[in-house]
């Protein structure tokens, strides 16, 4: 079975996902302090942000940095408002890390802005491309969520 088209898709996403969120986040945050973080940083934003709230171990997994890189990182984040620091009621040395309200406005807004880019692409769709679309979404979801549970899997492994 071929799959290069299915490759080509997901390539086509991530390019076009990046794209978006960098010239959105631009536009959403333009006269903010906020607009000033990197765009490695915006990156690792939106890799963290559906775990969020999260302790430290949860973000050096979910980006790759080294303990000190991450602790730096989330430092930032909360000396730029991104990221509120609290204890863990169930467990007193553990510091859980929170969204702040701007941060979650900001992403909410993204999120409406590409439902309605998603809308207008799709505005001309018939009803075997909408079922199409939908049979190709629940494929690759459930396709990703295998992956991220084996990755969850070799993780833990590792521990």
């Amino acid at each position: 079975m071929d799959t290069a088209s299915f490759k080509r898709m997901c390539r086509l996403l991530d390019f076009t996902r990046r794209n978006y969120i960098s010239r959105e986040w631009d536009s959403i945050c333009a006269g903010k302090p906020i607009a000033k973080l990197s765009s490695r940083h915006v990156y690792y934003l939106t890799l963290i942000r559906f775990q969020l709230p999260c302790n430290l171990n949860t973000i050096m997994q979910i980006t790759g940095l080294s303990s000190s890189a991450a602790s730096t990182f989330v430092e930032k984040m909360v000396q730029s408002k991104v990221f509120l620091r609290v204890l863990d009621p169930e467990d007193r040395r553990n510091v859980r890390i929170l969204a702040s309200k701007e941060i979650t406005e900001i992403f909410r807004e993204m999120d409406r802005r590409l439902d309605a880019l998603i809308d207008r692409l799709t505005a001309d769709c018939t009803e075997e491309e909408f079922h199409a679309l939908d049979v190709a979404g629940q494929l690759v979801c459930r396709k990703i969520q295998l992956t991220k549970e084996w990755l969850d899997a070799q993780i833990n492994q590792e521990k």
